[in-house]
């Protein structure tokens, strides 16, 4: 799919800062800007590296400051905000057009009837960016000056200069080493044709708008090296390689690298019922595009050298999280057809496996994974459910099923943050109520910040038992295969069930509790969490009920983009997601809009017969957000008042993996 923004729309500034691209490495590594090339998060570099895949994300190469020189007079192509609201030089009123074509950024630049095409990519499997030029059409030939502005920084992190601090260099024929200590990783860039003259210089006090306006530092320092000089005449090509490999153990040809890269996304869409409107053509084209982005590889815990698929949660900060992996995996893997990576992922997280738990969180800096979740464990057998019924075979169910065993047992008898088994009811219940201590938060709804807990759900929450329940069948499904006695699961199932509907109905609100036997008892707020439930294969509520919290759900919590995570009833709610980071996780879970959601909803309205009808008009908003925000890709969270602007990260896992799902299952319709 190409998505192009004409002349007019890039002269827009407000509007390109807004808007951005990225591509990744494969690696957890991954380059990102905005249309305009001006820098607003300090996420945002050519070569974002991952020294240690997936993680450990290090700021390289942040941007190029591009002028070209025609008949002696110079024009600089790029945009740079200063911290005084300077917007100088403003390169962007010479962008023809840009154009994100098969997951390519291009940008089209006119300078008196020349025209200048610049491209970005990163090499698969690599820490290398490439940047290409190529004077499409031009009166006469064309002097191109790139200065390449550095840093060496966690990604997460903000660099300020000090004019006694210089990179040390190292220049040979077509390369150049840079380092900012010797601790630091070496940047290297390589070229063919090009001059390079040395420099030595900061560029100081740079803007990062998006950082301002959440609260965090925002100024940042770069460093020039120098500048890269180079002739094009019209139809030459010029590409400058950024790595954080050394050339000298060999670095993959370009024009290979490019080719591998563009055939990642010639890969046809799956089929769609004819007269399926195109506009959900193409949002399943693009979205399948976009799965690329999430994958990358992790070692294994078994030997730390078997590299193993996982999924990155979102751009630009998360890594690789349980909890999303488990959600994400049907839709980013099944949906695409690579089945033998999901079963890989599924054999990556159960090496992690410890006291019945999957990890949550790989920590970007490489420490010890944190086991601090109580349902990432259980969407793990639902992703193992969705692989196995996609036809891998029953090798993978026997190899992991002692894993699958562990996990019910310590989950019968308790492992960490208070998670066990009830014996009175067999439902699930998770978190610890210590006075004068903060509750760990163990499902998805976890914002907190300092000694503020924002959704405290200590107790028995609906769609952790949902999903406890659905482990239980599975287990009675499974163990025969696997040469063990169902009946324990089996039994263990039904009286959760019974108890489930029992105990979760709340006759007064006309939906399901969102969390039973909590500190202060059964806790009644309107939440989303309860699709979970309602969507379950095992029927866990009457029709009736089902339908009757559905049409609650629909009138409070649906939007264009979403479920709401709190109504707008509550006094609790927040509408908008702004302002500082404690203001940010007051409103995460407390009425911002999630799009992932959309997945149960839909399935939950397929269990009470509802069928299909408005499910292709619940995705016609996402097509017109391919243009907004994460260009080609769709957001993290929507806020929960119109018109709904998109926050958060701007690629997220499992945003597209749902609906990709969703669409995926309108072809099976």
């Amino acid at each position: 799919m190409q998505i192009e923004y004409s002349r007019e729309e890039c002269a827009d500034i407000t509007a390109c800062l807004e808007r951005e691209w990225l591509v990744t490495n494969g690696l957890g590594g991954y380059a990102s800007g905005t249309i305009a090339c001006v820098n607003t998060r300090r996420y945002h570099g050519l070569l974002m590296a991952a020294i240690k895949p997936p993680v450990e994300r290090t700021a390289l190469l942040l941007r190029l400051n591009e002028a070209v020189d025609i008949d002696g007079e110079t024009t600089e192509l790029m945009t740079s905000e200063f911290g005084d609201g300077t917007i100088s030089p403003a390169g962007y009123r010479h962008l023809e057009a840009f154009i994100l074509e098969e997951g390519m950024p291009i940008w089209l630049f006119n300078v008196d009837d020349h025209l200048l095409r610049r491209s970005v990519w990163m090499v698969p499997g690599h820490n290398i960016t490439m940047v290409r030029y190529r004077l499409v059409v031009g009166r006469g030939p064309v002097d191109l000056a790139i200065r390449p502005l550095c840093a060496a920084r966690d990604h997460h992190a903000v660099q300020r200069g000090n004019p006694n601090w210089h990179y040390a260099m190292q220049i040979s024929p077509g390369t150049v080493k840079l380092q900012a200590s010797p601790s630091a990783p070496p940047l290297w860039f390589l070229t063919n044709g090009a001059t390079f003259v040395p420099g030595g210089d900061w560029y100081w006090n740079f803007l990062l708008r998006e950082e301002r306006s959440r609260g965090y530092d925002y100024i940042e320092d770069l460093y020039q090296p120098g500048t890269f000089h180079v002739t094009l005449d019209p139809g030459d090509t010029f590409t400058l390689l950024a790595s954080a490999e050394d050339p000298s153990e060999g670095l993959p040809d370009p024009q290979a690298a490019l080719a591998v890269s563009r055939a990642t996304h010639r890969r046809s869409p799956f089929a769609l019922p004819s007269g399926t409107p195109a506009w959900l053509a193409e949002l399943s084209h693009a979205l399948v595009d976009a799965a690329d982005q999430f994958v990358v590889h992790r070692a294994s815990a078994k030997t730390g050298l078997d590299s193993q698929v996982s999924l990155i949660a979102g751009y630009h900060w998360f890594t690789d999280y349980g909890r999303d992996a488990m959600i994400s995996l049907p839709g980013l893997l099944l949906v695409p057809g690579r089945g033998q990576d999901a079963a890989s992922l599924l054999r990556c997280f159960a090496s992690y496996i410890d006291m019945g738990m999957l990890p949550n969180q790989f920590p970007d800096t490489g420490e010890r994974p944190e086991y601090n979740t109580a349902d990432a464990t259980l969407w793990f057998f639902r992703a193992m459910r969705a692989t196995l019924d996609a036809g891998i075979g029953n090798e993978l169910l026997v190899e992991l099923y002692p894993r699958l065993r562990e996990i019910i047992i310590w989950h019968q008898h308790g492992t960490r943050y208070g998670i066990h088994v009830d014996n009175a009811d067999g439902l699930l219940h998770a978190g610890e109520a210590v006075p004068g201590r903060l509750p760990t938060q163990l499902t998805w709804m976890d914002a907190h910040y300092g000694d503020e807990v924002y959704t405290p759900r200590v107790g028995k929450p609906v769609e952790i038992n949902a999903l406890w329940i659905e482990a239980l069948h599975l287990m009675a499904e499974w163990a025969p295969r696997c040469d063990d006695d169902p009946a324990p699961y089996a039994h263990a199932a039904k009286c959760a069930t019974a108890s489930f509907a029992k105990r979760f109905w709340c006759e007064e609100g006309g939906y399901l509790f969102d969390v039973i036997d909590g500190p202060g008892g059964d806790d009644a707020t309107l939440r989303p969490n309860q699709l979970v439930a309602l969507a379950s294969c095992c029927r866990l509520v009457s029709l009736q009920r089902a339908r009757r919290a559905m049409k609650r759900i629909a009138a409070d919590l649906l939007t264009p983009y979403g479920l709401r995570t709190l109504s707008p009833s509550h006094p609790a709610y927040v509408g908008r997601l702004l302002g500082d980071q404690p203001s940010r996780d007051r409103a995460y879970h407390q009425g911002t809009v999630w799009p992932w959601l959309l997945g149960p909803y839909v399935d939950a309205l397929r269990r009470i017969g509802a069928g299909d009808k408005g499910v292709v008009e619940l995705l016609a908003p996402f097509y017109a957000h391919l243009r907004e925000a994460g260009v080609g890709c769709l957001s993290e969270v929507f806020d929960g008042d119109a018109p709904h602007t998109s926050r958060g990260a701007i690629h997220q896992a499992w945003t597209v993996a749902e609906l990709l799902r969703i669409i995926k299952s309108l072809e099976a319709a």
